[in-house]
Order: structure tokens, then sequence, then C-alpha cells
């Protein structure tokens, strides 16, 4: 993605943009720890629009899963997203042994427009993650 996509360096982390949709989008950020083990992936948060009687409440899911610097990770949909941004799609934090020894925390967001096989695209950018 690095050669094809727009680079922005952020505080925390690298974000990937697309060109053709600046709303589809990956951000690896590196986080303080391993944060909570969850037994089941959060709701689907859904898009608050319209007649608060007619919105949906957030819905349950099933875990996906990809393989992320050779190890397994697991990841989720965040939200529907809104009339401003793509539905955003997470992993569970993870951990990375450094080539020094040490051990780093980080989480994947993407963010995406899930047209055609969506979980397929999303798991392919996870796997194309490397870190060093």
């Amino acid at each position: 993605m690095a050669g094809r996509w727009t680079t922005v360096v952020e505080e925390n982390g690298i974000r990937y943009v697309d060109p053709a949709s600046r709303l589809n989008d990956m951000l690896i950020r590196k986080v303080g720890g391993p944060g909570p083990v969850m037994s089941e992936p959060p709701l689907v948060q859904t898009m608050a629009e319209g007649d608060p009687a007619q919105q949906k409440k957030p819905y349950k899911q099933k875990w996906r899963h990809a393989v992320i610097a050779g190890q397994p990770v697991r990841w989720y949909q965040n939200d529907e997203g809104s009339g401003a941004d793509f539905p955003m799609f997470k992993t569970e934090n993870f951990a990375i042994t450094t080539s020094r020894g040490t051990t780093e925390y980080y989480q994947v967001l993407v963010s995406s427009g899930m047209q055609g096989d969506y979980v397929s695209q999303i798991d392919q950018m996870l796997r194309s993650v490397q870190l060093r």
C-alpha cells in the first residue's frame, strides 16, 4: 500500500489513504498495551440519522481473523459509518516483538466503503501489514 496509497505519518502511527477515495484508509497505530481480552466482539454501532424511534440498535457480530506479521489477530466491525465516513473495522491490540527483543503493541483500523467482497479486501489489507 505504501507505494500505491498516500502515506500520512501521524503522532501515534501511519495512515495509508486511498487516492481514489479518501474515505478508504488504514491506520496502523502503536498502543500502550495489550488491551482487554474480549470474549465477544463489540456490538456494531449503527448510524444515528432520521427519526430516533426508527433508528437501528447496535447488533452482534462474529469475530473475523487475519494473520498480521505471522500471528493470528482477531478483528471486527466497529460501526456502520455515517453520512461523512465509511464503516470502521478494528483489530484487537496485538503484540510484536521487535528485532531488539522488545515487545510493542499495535492496533490496525480500516475504513472501507464495503464494496464487493469487503471482508476479503479488509483481510488482504490486514495481511499486508509489515511491522519492523
